[in-house]
């Protein structure tokens, strides 16, 4: 397949909040090994992990950008996508360096990373949720109180912190898919149902679990085990506002 000269705005986004969480101070630049652990979790060989840092910059050592870190970001889905990423002889894509350096004359990293949640609730403002969401199976549900607004309770999201923590044992603020599925098939859910969870969170195999992200795949999926398994078309706007809420809190 042929190399997809520059990302989707989609990963762009994913790209933008990678980069807030991993760029503590906010000042707009990262290290090398800061980043590198995110990259790491794609599972690719070192050969070719080593060709993405050359591409991007990110094997001189010094402090990366957003520009670069998108780059080797882009590079690293390419690769997954099975799809050929230049040789370092060749340099990055001019047509990428440009599409980056443009989106940022444009926007911020901040406000780039803020808008992929501001569209997901607008989306959803519009959408019916299927019949039965929502609904409560019979039973108690011991310890899993809930605000009448269907939203996590800070209990929730205590408890969802401590379990982002201990699966984030490299302490990069982010678990790879993976990491995530063996936590959330230990929910009893089928696999269709554990992918459409994925789907409503915007994650998928070529990307990485952020905080906000995670709360919502675990409140989706007790949602979907109180209700036999059904889940919105969409992610409701009052859970899409609730992510927007989270995406500066530390689990830690």
């Amino acid at each position: 397949m042929a190399f997809q000269a520059v990302p989707t705005e989609r990963r762009l986004r994913k790209y933008a909040r990678l980069f807030q969480r991993i760029d503590d101070n906010k000042n707009g630049i990262i290290l090398p090994t800061e980043a590198e652990p995110v990259w790491e979790m794609s599972g690719l060989p070192p050969a070719t992990l080593k060709d993405v840092y050359q591409l991007s910059g990110a094997a001189s050592g010094t402090g990366l950008n957003f520009v670069a870190f998108a780059m080797a970001m882009h590079f690293i889905d390419e690769v997954l996508a099975g799809r050929r990423i230049p040789s370092r002889s060749m340099g990055p894509p001019p047509e990428l360096v440009r599409f980056l350096e443009q989106k940022m004359r444009e926007t911020t990293v901040a406000q780039l990373a803020m808008e992929g949640t501001s569209r997901a609730a607008s989306r959803s403002r519009s959408v019916t949720p299927e019949p039965g969401w929502g609904r409560t199976a019979p039973g108690p549900t011991r310890g899993r109180a809930r605000s009448r607004r269907g939203l996590p309770t800070m209990r929730d999201c205590r408890k969802y912190a401590r379990l982002f923590m201990r699966i984030d044992q490299n302490h990069s603020r982010t678990v790879s898919v993976d990491e995530a599925q063996n936590l959330f098939q230990k929910s009893g859910l089928d696999e269709e149902t554990l992918n459409r969870v994925l789907q409503l969170v915007g994650v998928d195999i070529v990307t990485v679990f952020e905080f906000p992200e995670f709360v919502l795949a675990m409140h989706l999926i007790g949602q979907a085990r109180e209700s036999n398994g059904l889940l919105p078309r969409s992610l409701p706007q009052e859970l899409a506002d609730f992510a927007a809420s989270l995406i500066h809190m530390s689990p830690a």
